[in-house]
């Protein structure tokens, strides 16, 4: 239950006094001049606890004293990984009083990762953290998708809005813009550079985790959010979940030619080329190829492969600068299933890493964050809430790998094919495909 209600008496000269002994016979309160009160439950807050504040304040109402009676929740969240899923679900939480504290291996923010396109639902999600106004501050609008041959023949155009209009905008920024918004939106001391979680074990009615240096604590919730090759998910339900899918990828940044003014994909033999505005002065820009053709990945080979290309995007590459900083990967993908324990649940790249070809990483680690505060914030049992995040997240995740698959097949099969389907149906493969995202997230 409570550990204590006060009352914060507001008379009409103005000056706030407590009143919180008022309610000692009843709940004698361990201190005073608390404004609201703690529940130090191991469950989160009841809705039978919201009820009893809301009717104590009805009666002090009532019995002629000025003020309000809120309660807040305390609950110790660790979150492993302090990427854009981490930083989301530490904001998301916070947004609904709920502290927490965020562990990252790194000794500092990551720049990896160049740049990162935001669909409608990405949007509409950091609308929901609050942080909607502050990304478009920086971000650059998207209003069209194109898909060219690599021959620079028009395949496939649409207008984002037609899509999006209910949900939200399309957005493209670079990563370290949208971590360093994430990041400055929480209270300072969240996040814990050059720590890592390495191992985790059910203890009574609490999450025991292991440091890397080697201290333990224990916890109510412990959220995975280490990305695709998460230490956590090895620990708790074994080894070998992320398998490779056959694409490796570069990822970089280069000046702003004026060439595109949308997000722009060139499709090759097994190829995709893709280039997108982040800013009037910088193009992000994204190759793959198959992973037998990669190799380790040397900006030369990236260069052979796609400055044959034609324009707008293949002269870009032919005249690269053999010194940008590239960021490599071989892609993986990480199948969407049950990645929920005692206490202990997945979200983002760690339970549903997959293709970028949908441009939902980002969005379904944001969406991750915010279903998981809302149901953490309405209470009741670990288990239940788990088991209800897994519920409203599967299917969403579950969709958007299985059309990045769907999608890859198409790209990298027969051009003739790709290339009819994407010129007589591209509209509404796009709206049939992205549709159910803008679907709201919770009934």
């Amino acid at each position: 239950m409570f550990e204590g209600f006060a009352v914060i008496d507001e008379p009409r000269g103005g000056r706030r006094t407590s009143t919180a002994t008022r309610l000692e016979p009843i709940f004698e309160p361990p201190e005073r001049h608390i404004r609201g009160a703690r529940h130090s439950s191991r469950s989160p807050p009841r809705e039978a606890d919201a009820k009893l504040c809301h009717t104590l304040a009805r009666e002090l109402k009532n019995s002629g004293v000025r003020g309000s009676l809120t309660w807040e929740l305390s609950m110790r969240v660790l979150i492993a990984g302090a990427g854009i899923a981490g930083l989301s679900a530490a904001r998301a939480l916070e947004t609904k009083g709920i502290e927490c504290e965020v562990v990252e291996r790194r000794e500092q923010p990551s720049t990896e990762g160049a740049g990162i396109f935001l669909l409608g639902n990405a949007a509409r999600a950091l609308g929901d953290l609050g942080l909607l106004d502050d990304v478009r501050s920086v971000a650059y609008p998207i209003a069209t998708q194109r898909i060219l041959s690599s021959s620079g023949s028009v395949l496939n155009d649409v207008r984002t809005a037609e899509v999006w209009k209910d949900c939200g905008p399309c957005l493209a920024l670079s990563r370290q813009s949208l971590a360093a918004i994430l990041q400055s939106s929480l209270k300072p001391g969240t996040v814990s550079y050059g720590l890592e979680a390495v191992s985790t074990a059910s203890r009574g009615e609490k999450r025991m985790v292991r440091f890397s240096d080697g201290r333990e604590r224990e916890y109510d919730l412990v959220v995975g959010a280490a990305g695709v090759n998460s230490p956590l998910r090895n620990a708790v339900f074994g080894p070998s979940a992320a398998r490779q899918i056959d694409i490796s990828c570069w990822r970089l940044v280069v000046p702003n030619n004026g060439e595109i003014d949308g997000w722009t994909a060139m499709l090759g033999n097994g190829r995709t080329l893709l280039g997108i505005p982040i800013s009037e002065a910088e193009t992000y820009i994204y190759a793959d190829c198959r992973t037998s053709e990669f190799g380790d990945g040397p900006v030369d080979v990236m260069k052979r492969l796609f400055s044959g290309f034609a324009g707008p995007l293949g002269p870009m590459m032919a005249a690269l600068d053999p010194a940008t900083a590239v960021h490599r990967a071989i892609l993986q993908e990480v199948p969407a299933k049950r990645w929920i324990a005692d206490r202990h649940v997945l979200i983002g790249d760690a339970a549903h890493a997959c293709s970028p070809s949908m441009a939902e990483g980002a969005g379904m680690a944001i969406e991750d964050a915010v279903v998981l505060a809302e149901l953490v914030a309405k209470g009741g049992p670990i288990d239940r809430i788990l088991e209800g995040f897994h519920q409203a997240r599967i299917g969403r995740v579950a969709w958007v790998q299985k059309k990045s698959r769907a999608r890859d097949k198409l790209r990298s099969g027969s051009s003739t094919i790709r290339n009819a389907v994407l010129r007589l149906f591209g509209d509404g493969l796009y709206r049939r495909t992205y549709e159910p995202l803008t679907r709201p997230l919770l009934p």
